[in-house]
């Protein structure tokens, strides 16, 4: 039999983004991970287009790459981000 649980829910917007504090959120939980180097295909759009994404539909503006992830699953990206993260492979 599984205990009764008690949860809360609160939505980031309601978090000070500043210290990320929050219910369970105190810098003492927090470690650091660094990102798996794996390929993701990537285009650069020219135009803006909406794109659907497992989170809804998101706009893809000039400039913003579009990345398909290694699933498949495709999402928007600004340029800094993107810029900051990925190097293009040579084939």
């Amino acid at each position: 039999m599984v205990p009764d649980m008690i949860c809360e829910a609160h939505p980031w917007s309601e978090w000070p983004h500043d210290d990320c504090s929050g219910p369970g959120m105190s810098s003492d939980n927090w470690k650091g991970f660094r990102k798996k180097p794996v390929v993701i295909q990537a285009i650069r759009m020219n135009v803006a287009v909406d794109i659907p994404t497992l989170e809804g539909t998101m706009r893809c503006d000039p400039g913003d790459w579009i990345i398909r992830g290694v699933k498949g699953e495709v999402y928007p990206c600004k340029p800094d981000i993107f810029e900051a993260t990925y190097e293009e492979v040579e084939e």
